[in-house]
């Protein structure tokens, strides 16, 4: 399920806000979050949302107990499971079949583990946040989260599949204060600005960039130095509009539930340098 389906727009997001902000008792509204995220990040296939429950219960049960702080064994044994899964879904077809060089694609039709594994939605993005979270309770600047704090912090659909990737510090008050929150004037126009903004750079130019480029992404032979320039170009702005529109759509769903999430585009094509572009 995408921000910019109708099906999300229409019938996912109001249904969650609806119960969440007045249908259910305030101490459970919690748990419907918990419960819509996972539902959210299921639409992309059930493996992928064990994947995430399996990854916040290992990293959460390493991590709780306070002898995480120093220990160098039980911070490796923490990261090991989500990094992994990052690992096996997003680099192990391109590691056996390019680094390797062993053939799995031509094969008899059958089940490859490595070139049918499908690619979770933002598992990039709630990987480096549970292992950011490690590294915290690593270094003792963080105190052990409850388990539904833990399990929200990681999985709140807004910015699970494409960020902006938060500290539970920079969430904690929020959750905490979940259950009296009380959206007023404010929010909803923080909320409704930030979304349809957000709409427009990602459905407006995003993806109509998307569809005059996308034939000239299946033949790039075919074009010349002018034609590739163009489509370098074109590209470039496509990938900015939909990541910026996703961040700002991020933004506006976190104001509706009483979440300030950080700003995590600024400028990037302005970098001076890699590193800076990371940042």
């Amino acid at each position: 399920m995408l921000f910019n389906e109708l099906n999300f727009i229409f019938i996912f997001l109001p249904l969650v806000v609806i119960t969440t902000l007045w249908l259910v008792p305030n101490q459970l509204r919690i748990y419907v979050l918990i419960s819509a995220s996972f539902i959210f990040y299921g639409q992309s296939g059930w493996v992928h949302a064990l994947m995430l429950f399996l990854s916040i219960i290992w990293v959460f049960a390493i991590t709780h107990d306070d002898s995480i702080m120093g220990s160098r064994k039980r911070l490796v044994a923490a990261i090991l499971f989500p990094a992994g899964g990052l690992l096996y879904f997003k680099y192990s077809h391109f590691i056996v079949q390019d680094i390797l060089t062993l053939d799995i694609d031509n094969s008899d039709g059958g089940f490859s583990m490595f070139r049918d594994a499908l690619l979770p939605a933002g598992i990039s993005f709630f990987t480096f946040q549970l292992i950011g979270f490690a590294i915290d309770r690593y270094r003792g600047t963080l105190d052990a989260p409850s388990f539904k704090t833990m399990m929200l912090y990681v999985s709140f659909f807004p910015q699970l599949i494409a960020g902006p990737i938060v500290r539970l510090p920079q969430v904690s008050e929020a959750i905490a204060m979940l259950s009296t929150f009380k959206p007023e004037i404010r929010d909803w126009d923080k909320a409704l600005g930030y979304i349809g903004i957000g709409l427009g750079y990602k459905v407006l130019i995003a993806d109509s960039l998307h569809h005059y480029l996308a034939p000239m992404i299946q033949t790039p032979e075919a074009m010349g130095v002018s034609g590739m320039s163009y489509l370098i170009t074109g590209y470039s702005f496509q990938i900015y509009f939909d990541f910026y529109g996703y961040s700002l759509i991020a933004i506006g769903l976190g104001y509706l539930f009483g979440f300030t999430l950080p700003v995590n585009f600024r400028t990037p094509y302005s970098a001076l340098n890699p590193q800076d572009f990371w940042r």
